[in-house]
């Protein structure tokens, strides 16, 4: 069987690795009503993540599991699903967690999951839309292929295009928050904002964190990123960061399917 590798971080310390080999091992399940909060995010590296808080009493059983576990495995059930078999090589506290996906659609699923059947009946409203009809407050609908909100980003597919933008850009009422939006395009060979063509992704960076607000927002639009050298996508993956890091800044793209800016799992292009 073809290993398949997951690391799962909590509060930032790499404590498991696993290898998906069948073993007489115990599981730990993770329902939705274990978690207060599951979302998804990028990395400085680019690659994507399913990051969350347990309970307190999930946490403290988690806890205990590692600790029974030691130097051993543990199969971790998320929802009825297996997600990973990590070698536990610590006792883990904290109550957050890290898992790293391959895909953003494998950690979108995974949120989504666990944030479905959430018992606050507002937090549920605002993490998995049952219509996929989405309208924003800049004044943009879209009819969605699927739709994610953990209350920080808004993350929703439209023919093709990826869409991960600050949660409170969705209008949800009549008194919705209006924003002016800053688009920046970003191709191949150009980065275009309103204030000229930054030569760099750190001079782009410097203007983000200059120019970005809640009420004026910057979207990252990014028309042809399926054609970009691999060393692009990982400068821009490096430069950009964490998502959380940049509340007031969306992205907006065409991305290869199962693929992200500077994600080592993907296929070099042929020379």
């Amino acid at each position: 069987m073809r290993n398949q590798v997951l690391v799962v971080v909590i509060t930032g310390l790499t404590l498991l690795a696993w290898s998906a080999l069948a073993e007489d091992i115990e599981s730990f399940t993770i329902k939705p009503e274990d978690v207060t909060k599951a979302s998804v995010g990028f990395a400085r590296d680019g690659s994507v993540y399913l990051e969350g808080v347990f309970t307190k009493a999930k946490a403290t059983e988690f806890t205990a599991a590692t600790e029974r576990n030691l130097n051993k495995k543990i199969r971790l059930v998320i929802n009825g699903k297996v997600v990973s078999e990590p070698l536990v090589h610590a006792r883990i506290t904290g109550g957050s967690f890290i898992f790293e996906c391959k895909t953003t659609d494998e950690a979108v699923a995974l949120a989504k999951d666990l944030m479905q059947k959430i018992p606050n009946p507002k937090a549920s409203e605002a993490i998995c839309a049952t219509d996929k009809t989405v309208r924003l407050t800049d004044g943009r609908g879209f009819t969605t292929d699927m739709l994610v909100n953990d209350g920080q980003r808004l993350q929703f597919k439209v023919k093709g295009w990826e869409y991960n933008l600050p949660a409170y850009m969705i209008a949800t009422g009549t008194l919705a928050e209006l924003v002016k939006v800053q688009r920046v395009e970003i191709t191949k060979d150009s980065i275009f904002t309103p204030e000229g063509k930054p030569t760099n992704f750190q001079e782009l960076m410097t203007f983000l964190d200059k120019r970005a607000t809640r009420p004026s927002p910057v979207i990252l639009v990014l028309p042809d990123a399926v054609s970009w050298p691999e060393t692009r996508r990982q400068e821009f993956g490096a430069a950009y960061g964490e998502t959380q890091t940049r509340p007031n800044v969306g992205i907006e793209a065409l991305w290869p399917k199962k693929w992200l800016p500077g994600d080592p799992g993907r296929e070099l292009p042929k020379k």
